[in-house]
């Protein structure tokens, strides 16, 4: 009697089904680390007084200015991070942070 050497139909069957699962495991949370990490991209731009765009392109950032020496940034989201829910960072010429959630910052 041959024997063949080599895997199984079966064999390769449960390979995929738990690559599979595991990638449907872990892919909400490589995006949401993504939009995480994407934060710092806004943060710099607002830091250093950047109008325009993010220097990662991520955010749009404009200056809303109140008087000659009171102005307020702001940082949109556009693109693949419009679905962050922290939505739009602000920096007041005061250096008073602000985002739609506390924690965002």
């Amino acid at each position: 009697m041959k024997r063949y050497k080599g895997f199984t139909l079966i064999e390769l069957m449960i390979t995929l089904v738990i690559f599979s699962l595991l990638v449907l495991i872990s892919y909400p949370s490589y995006k949401s680390y993504l939009l995480r990490s994407r934060r710092l991209d806004a943060k710099i731009a607002l830091i250093s007084n950047r109008v325009g765009s993010s220097p990662e392109g991520f955010y749009q950032i404009k200056k809303v200015s109140q008087s000659a020496t009171e102005y307020t940034l702001i940082a949109s989201p556009i693109g693949s991070q419009a679905a962050d829910l922290c939505g739009s960072f602000t920096l007041t010429s005061a250096h008073i942070k602000g985002a739609a959630q506390a924690d965002c910052w």
